[in-house]
């Protein structure tokens, strides 16, 4: 009988000793639990500016434009309108990712041989070649100088000057233009002041690229 009180107690205090780690180890992990879940919230929250779009460039300041077609000496035939869905305000907060700045010459190198067809198929824009700045031209687009969709002219981007042609006009007055060589993602809305005449600027683009 002895033995076998001493074995109940025995059981008891292990089951006991048992009962206690399981609370402890409990408690510890509902600790560990509202640390983690104040640390995802600390990581959740987004820190001031970080909303805001990355692109610096001024001319985004103008919000989404409608563009529409410019005159083509028909008055009878209208293209349809062109939505630029790339202008944004940079003083709307947005988790969009920001559009990258404006196209970068790529660094300087020699001239690559051209073939007539190779050139050719770049004067027509079939291929992406991203052509660097070519020497401005003197002559400014006036505030009324009538401009043609397709038009090829210069774009001024930070005092370099790029081939391009018009795509559109915007409500606010600025220009849609595409930059020459460069995939439409890089199409933008300037003001004429940022434009010059060139029916030459592709011609000039291939010259500076290929030889």
């Amino acid at each position: 009988m002895r033995v076998v009180a001493i074995a109940s107690i025995c059981f008891s205090l292990l089951m006991m000793g048992m009962s206690i780690l399981q609370q402890r180890h409990i408690a510890a992990l509902e600790a560990e639990i509202g640390v983690l879940q104040k640390t995802l919230a600390t990581l959740s929250k987004p820190e001031p500016g970080l909303l805001r779009s990355g692109n610096a460039n001024p001319r985004s300041r103008t919000r989404l434009l409608a563009i529409q077609p410019l005159a083509t000496g028909d008055s009878g035939r209208s293209k349809p309108s062109i939505t630029d869905v790339r202008v944004a305000d940079t003083n709307m907060q947005s988790t969009t990712a920001p559009k990258p700045a404006a196209p970068k010459s790529p660094p300087p190198k020699a001239p690559v041989p051209l073939s007539p067809q190779r050139r050719q198929v770049l004067l027509e824009g079939r291929e992406f070649f991203n052509p660097g700045p070519i020497e401005p031209s003197p002559y400014p687009v006036g505030p009324n100088a009538v401009l043609q969709t397709g038009q090829a002219l210069q774009i001024n981007y930070n005092g370099t000057w790029y081939a391009g042609e018009v795509v559109g006009m915007a409500e606010d007055g600025g220009i849609h233009v595409r930059y020459f060589g460069w995939d439409s993602h890089w199409d933008e809305v300037v003001p004429r002041s940022d434009l010059r005449i060139d029916p030459q600027a592709k011609e000039k683009a291939v010259k500076q690229y290929g030889k």
